[in-house]
């Protein structure tokens, strides 16, 4: 428990992990419903990288935009479920609940507003000195690439390559930097890069 920070953080940690997997697990059911149907009918499904703010954590606006649609599904499908049979709706509340909470629970637990100060979540990995210098200049190359600073986040991308035993990300963040070199973004460029290969 000692690698976990304190044996108390870590039966925090399985607590919280447990009541946010419960949130959570109805809301990728639905996702993966829709990417399952889409597929079947035929329609493409499109990956966009996700659109952050330079701590990691997303805005309100960006939650409704793609929660909407499932709360309100969620807040039908319970007023059906209790009229029906108050008894049912009791039973399948908490899967509505996690639905109908969407919203707020994607801005809560985005960015790096999380408990890993005090050690919760936390990997051994993630609690080491060097994964943490790590990190933090991963964070602050990303500010610098969302600001098109290419030359200093294109030098801290080849030295994170250089240092990090898991230098993928790194590599394909510097390649993307030299494609916006010959390829700039606009000037509201909001920091997402969209495939256009596989």
């Amino acid at each position: 428990a000692r690698q976990f920070h304190s044996r108390k953080a870590l039966f925090i940690s399985l607590a919280f992990d447990t009541v946010f997997f419960t949130i959570l697990a109805p809301i990728l059911m639905l996702f993966h419903s829709k990417f399952v149907v889409y597929t079947l009918l035929g329609r493409g499904v499109k990956w966009h990288e996700q659109r952050r703010k330079s701590d990691g954590s997303v805005d309100w606006q960006e939650s409704i935009q793609n929660f909407t649609g499932i709360t309100i599904l969620a807040v039908v499908w319970g007023i059906i479920a209790f009229w029906q049979s108050p008894v049912f709706f009791a039973w399948i509340s908490p899967v509505l609940a996690g639905i109908a909470l969407a919203i707020p629970f994607s801005i809560a637990t985005a960015g790096q507003r999380s408990g890993k100060a005090r050690g919760l979540f936390s990997t051994v990995e993630e609690l080491d000195p060097q994964w943490k210098k790590e990190l933090k200049l991963f964070a602050d190359t990303m500010r610098l690439y969302r600001a098109q600073q290419w030359d200093t986040a294109e030098l801290n991308f080849v030295n994170l390559q250089r240092s990090s035993p898991s230098p993928g990300p790194y590599k394909v963040y510097a390649e993307r930097v030299a494609y916006f070199r010959k390829s700039p973004p606009p000037a509201d460029w909001d920091g997402v890069f969209e495939h256009e290969s596989k």
